[in-house]
């Protein structure tokens, strides 16, 4: 079997939350949270994978809450719902970058 090189930015340490993402070809890939986040009437979580080949990817899923612990997720419907999604990400993202820097101030 051959092992995948891992270009991954960021290791376990670097998020507070992980999870396991368990897809239907039986692979398993462990995330580290990044944001739950809000976009039009909905909430998504964006999961930034720990073992990549790319370091640059990401996946966004509908966030459906938390049960017993366990984060309950379901996959976008359409382009248009990954869409908003991606522009709530940006967004966020944005959003944080510029409390951060007030903060410093």
């Amino acid at each position: 079997m051959e092992e995948k090189k891992n270009n991954s930015m960021y290791t376990e340490e670097d998020f507070e939350d992980l999870m396991t993402l368990s897809f239907d070809d039986g692979e398993d890939v462990e995330c580290g949270i990044l944001a739950i986040y809000p976009a039009g009437e909905r909430e998504y979580i964006a999961l930034y994978p720990l073992v990549q080949e790319a370091g640059d990817e990401f996946y966004i899923y509908r966030f459906l809450g938390e049960a017993d612990g366990d984060i309950e997720i379901e996959d976008l419907e359409d382009d248009a719902e990954m869409d908003l999604a991606e522009e709530g990400f940006n967004t966020f993202m944005d959003n944080l970058e510029l409390d951060e820097l007030i903060d410093e101030e």
